[in-house]
């Protein structure tokens, strides 16, 4: 039996930036400074990155945004957590947070 509440908590994340990014890093400073990185970002690009499923898509069409990711997919320890980000970005963070279920 697991209890998710354990976990990692993988979010969907979209980002979006307003003009050219050369390097973009993501620092979760309670999960011991785990840093996603993303470089290359276009303005007015959009970029999801489903963390649970480690898929990762950009809006721009046949662009190859492995070639500049870190594969260190976002994800959250239990409890607060902090983000550090080193450029400007629009960051849209969903979730759904595991909860138990029984019966009596």
């Amino acid at each position: 039996i697991s209890d998710d509440l354990n976990n990692y908590l993988k979010p969907t994340v979209k980002i979006k930036a307003s003009s050219d990014i050369e390097k973009l890093e993501m620092i979760n400073t309670s999960d011991n400074n785990w840093t996603t990185i993303l470089k290359n970002i276009s303005a007015n690009e959009i970029i999801t990155m489903d963390c649970k499923n480690e898929i990762l898509t950009s809006s721009i069409e046949d662009r190859l945004i492995l070639n500049d990711f870190n594969m260190h997919f976002m994800r959250f320890v239990s409890g607060i957590n902090k983000i550090q980000v080193n450029t400007d970005i629009s960051l849209e963070i969903s979730f759904v947070y595991p909860r138990k279920v029984g019966f009596v």
